[in-house]
């Protein structure tokens, strides 16, 4: 539980904000540019999560309902005073006072962000734990099959059936891995050394399928 408490505008100030709004007699729910809103104008709901998806931040109360931002009229935290924004930049953390966020992920109030490991940066919405998404979209950017490091020397040049002569490759693994996160982490612990090359066949589900890792050296 957040301990975040809202307050809903009355009927009258929800219908002036929207161009084009009805209530269901059934359900009491509203419709407003195509999204579903639920909620009833006046009351109080405890908040257990918030979500930003689509063009706002979408708030869950402890009742099941999904409330529109725009029709709180007060939201406190612990009783202190607090403001839950239309709309977040950052979708994991997302801003609702001075040095306070609701991390969607872990669904708590935090004060303050984490950082990327590698690059110092906030978090922000990621599938690593803790390595941002901009870090991560780099370690696993995938070589050509047939690309090689500038930084390493491959001794040998190739001849056929010249035993005498031979040409020294790096060692190609063949690894598998459900998470992005697991291959990003294993690049940056051998840094330089390990790298991803891309195999000739092709897999609709890149990361839960076989990936060559190239190196020369650990």
């Amino acid at each position: 539980m957040l301990n975040i408490k809202v307050v809903l505008k009355s009927e009258a100030e929800i219908k002036a904000l929207l161009e084009e709004s009805t209530i269901e007699e059934e359900s009491g729910q509203y419709h407003t540019d195509g999204v579903f809103w639920e909620g009833t104008p006046g009351a109080t709901y405890e908040v257990v999560s918030l979500e930003q998806e689509y063009q706002t931040v979408d708030i869950e109360t402890s009742s099941g309902e999904w409330l529109n931002p725009k029709w709180v009229k007060s939201a406190t935290l612990n009783g202190r005073p607090i403001t839950i924004p239309v709309d977040s930049d950052n979708k994991r953390f997302i801003t609702i006072g001075d040095n306070l966020w609701v991390d969607t992920k872990a669904k708590a109030v935090i004060t303050d962000i984490p950082t990327c490991k590698i690059c110092g940066n906030p978090l922000g919405d990621s599938e690593a734990e803790d390595i941002c998404e901009n870090c991560l979209d780099k370690l696993t950017k995938v070589k050509e099959w047939n690309w090689k490091p500038s930084s390493f020397t491959f001794y040998g040049e190739q001849q056929r059936r010249d035993a005498d002569n031979p040409i020294w490759y790096g060692l190609e693994l063949e690894y598998g891995f459900n998470e992005k996160g697991a291959i990003a982490e294993l690049l940056h612990e051998k840094g330089e050394a390990l790298y991803l090359k891309s195999d000739w066949i092709y897999f609709r589900r890149f990361f839960q399928s076989r990936i060559s890792f190239s190196t020369s050296q650990f």
